[in-house]
């Protein structure tokens, strides 16, 4: 797989979940849109999750009406539309049962053939049995631990996290019946429930927090005093340039001190591309000068240091030009990135071919006081 591209899907995945929580700016979403063709069908879905199927189901009942029966999702079918939409079909079957009510009479009424094929399928399907089930087990999990399930912990209870993380992913496909059954599962999952079908509540919540505390204490939050830690960190988090609209006003009517504190980071903080951009010109000098990296042992290195760390934590979200700009630094900070990508065994391998390749040059083991910069590396 090509690590561009998985880095730029991570990032298109995040821009989808920051269209689907609204926070983010409409001249944004403008310009994924305008950034190719394709976005278009992809930007749809994110704002409205029920377009590809409506835009399916009409296209199926146009290959129904012109065939005049339901097409087969089998190689025997020739007609290559026809075909296309009997796999869809399909594949619907093995899913009805998750499906929403508005769906199944959007199918119903999409032609008198579907609606038929429809109202056979009443009698459960595997999907559901297995649906049903791995609820049934979440909800005595929650009965016996009262906390939701975590990654990590066990097999079992990971495999839980991995169902109900998925179930989050798909909230606004999930039909009645399973959102009953997982209101029903228990108080802490009705609340993360409420969380998924609206992704604004819980931030309109913690703002209807701050308002509260505004009204109260008359100042800011402070994080070094515990009760209040929670709440000023959520609210060093709100960065105004990446809130709708909406957001920034209700932020602003919290009270005055707020709608200062926004009104600054609006008009006089730069903005996350400047602030990158200088960290890398810092990095591009200090290399350039001492002919390595910054060490985070050094005192006076240490935060350019860290922050070159954090940016390979975070090497997949950052942007294909944030990337092209830190490989543009130093010639050895573009080997890194290159190193960075690669999985841990294929790091090893990396760094042994470096090894090797060294030890066959110079006919000796590297040393930590040689001048050459590789040497000092491929030694520690």
């Amino acid at each position: 797989t090509d690590p561009e591209e998985v880095q730029l899907h991570t990032w298109l995945r995040y821009q989808g979940e920051s269209i689907r929580r609204g926070s983010m700016p409409h001249k944004r979403i403008e310009t994924l849109n305008a950034s190719h063709p394709l976005m278009w069908d992809r930007i749809a879905k994110w704002l409205h999750p029920d377009f590809l199927f409506q835009r399916q189901v009409l296209q199926l009942a146009n290959v129904v009406e012109r065939i005049n029966r339901i097409p087969r999702a089998s190689k025997d079918e020739l007609d290559d539309e026809a075909r296309h939409q009997g796999y869809w079909l399909h594949n619907i079957y093995h899913r009805a049962g998750t499906l929403t009510q508005d769906k199944l009479e959007l199918l119903r009424a999409a032609h008198p053939l579907i609606a038929k094929r429809v109202d056979a399928w009443s009698t459960p399907n595997k999907s559901m049995v297995v649906w049903t089930s791995h609820c049934d087990t979440l909800q005595s999990f929650l009965r016996i631990n009262n906390r939701l399930p975590r990654c990590g912990i066990s097999k079992q209870e990971t495999s839980l996290h991995k169902w109900m993380y998925r179930q989050q992913q798909n909230a606004a496909s999930l039909s009645a019946y399973q959102i009953a059954q997982l209101r029903s599962a228990g108080p802490l999952l009705a609340d993360r429930l409420n969380q998924w079908l609206d992704p604004a509540a819980q931030w309109k919540c913690r703002c209807n927090e701050l308002g509260m505390f505004m009204k109260h204490n008359n100042q800011l939050p402070r994080s070094n005093h515990l009760s209040e830690k929670t709440l000023a960190l959520w609210l060093q988090r709100q960065d105004a340039r990446e809130l709708s609209a909406e957001q920034v006003e209700l932020l602003r009517s919290c009270h005055p001190l707020v709608a200062y504190k926004i009104d600054r980071l609006l008009s006089h903080a730069p903005t996350i591309t400047t602030l990158f951009e200088a960290q890398c010109e810092a990095l591009s000098s200090f290399v350039r000068k001492h002919s390595r990296p910054p060490k985070n042992t050094n005192i006076d290195e240490r935060p350019l240091a860290r922050w070159l760390s954090r940016q390979k934590k975070r090497l997949r979200t950052l942007t294909p030009r944030q990337l092209a700009r830190l490989r543009g630094t130093h010639p050895m900070i573009a080997d890194m990135l290159i190193e960075w990508s690669l999985p841990q065994d294929k790091q090893w391998s990396a760094k042994y071919g470096q090894l090797a390749a060294f030890v066959k040059a110079h006919q000796r083991a590297p040393r930590h006081s040689g001048n050459d910069p590789n040497d000092k590396i491929l030694a520690r």
